[in-house]
C-alpha cells in the first residue's frame, strides 16, 4: 500500500537525515517515498529512488525527475514464454519449472522507449477485445484458446 511505504519512508528521513537511497520493491512503495521525501522538502538533496514495474506512474516519476532508476519486467514475454510452455506441457512434454527474463533498467536516457512499450501494449489490449464462448476464448485476427475440463483440471491448449 502506497500509504504504507509513505509514512516508512517518514519514520526513516527522520531517523536518518543523511540516507542516500530508497529500494521502491513496487509502484507503491516507490511512490510513497518519493511522496515522503517531497513532503520532507529533500527534493533537492539527490536522494536515490528506485521502483520496480513500468507503471505510468513510476515511468512520469522518472520522467519527471522524482524517481532515479526503475526495473521494468516485459509483460508481453513473460505471458508469451508461460503459453508456451503451457502447450508443451499439454502435449507432454518436460518444460524447466524456472522460466527466466531479463530485468531491464529504465533511467531519465531510455524512460521515453518504455514509455511508448507500454503504450503500445495498451493499445493491444484495447484491440484484443477477448470474444468468449464458454469453452472457448477467440482472439481478433485469429486464433484461440479452447478450454476443456478433464477430471476436474483445467487444460488449455492453442489452435
Amino acid at each position: 500500500e502506497r500509504t504504507d511505504a509513505l509514512e516508512a519512508a517518514e519514520t526513516v528521513l527522520q531517523a536518518h537525515s543523511d540516507i542516500q537511497a530508497f529500494v521502491g520493491i513496487n509502484e507503491n512503495s516507490a511512490m510513497g517515498i518519493a511522496s515522503a521525501i517531497q513532503s520532507a522538502g529533500l527534493s533537492d538533496q539527490g536522494i536515490i529512488v528506485t521502483g520496480v514495474d513500468s507503471t505510468e506512474d513510476v515511468m512520469n516519476g522518472i520522467k519527471d525527475g522524482y524517481i532515479s532508476y526503475g526495473v521494468a519486467q516485459n509483460p508481453y514475454q513473460m505471458g508469451y514464454m508461460s503459453v508456451q510452455d503451457a502447450i508443451k506441457v499439454y502435449n507432454g512434454a518436460e518444460v524447466d519449472p524456472v522460466i527466466q527474463l531479463d530485468c531491464e533498467y529504465m533511467t531519465a536516457d531510455n524512460i521515453d522507449y518504455y514509455i511508448e512499450r507500454e503504450a503500445a501494449y495498451n493499445r493491444k489490449k484495447e484491440e484484443a477485445v477477448i470474444e468468449t464462448d464458454a469453452d472457448r476464448i477467440s482472439f481478433p485476427g485469429g486464433g484461440e484458446i479452447r478450454i476443456l475440463i478433464m477430471d476436474d483440471q483445467r487444460r488449455s491448449s492453442l489452435k
